[in-house]
């Protein structure tokens, strides 16, 4: 049975990759334990913000690269229009 559920869970998250952003963290919403699986650190290593350039502000774009911001290897921003400020506040 430990087994299944791990096979399930890796699973899951490999599906995770395939995502963009937005239905990233709809799925973290499901409930606790999506919510987890959307925390792998290597979900984070490459992200898309020109898919929910339109939907999300500034300040949710900084708490996200100031908590993911070690495991970001690769961003996009095409077509936001983000102000110097929210760049200079991630540190």
């Amino acid at each position: 049975m430990k087994g299944r559920l791990i096979t399930i869970i890796l699973l899951v998250t490999s599906i995770f990759f395939y995502l963009s952003l937005k239905d990233v963290i709809i799925c973290g919403q499901v409930n606790h334990a999506w919510m987890l699986m959307t925390q792998l650190n290597s979900l984070w290593n490459a992200i898309d913000f020109s898919s929910v350039k339109n939907v999300i502000p500034d300040k949710y774009i900084v708490s996200t690269l100031q908590r993911w911001r070690l495991n970001v290897l690769r961003l996009n921003f095409r077509g936001c229009l983000l102000r110097p400020k929210t760049f200079r506040s991630v540190r």
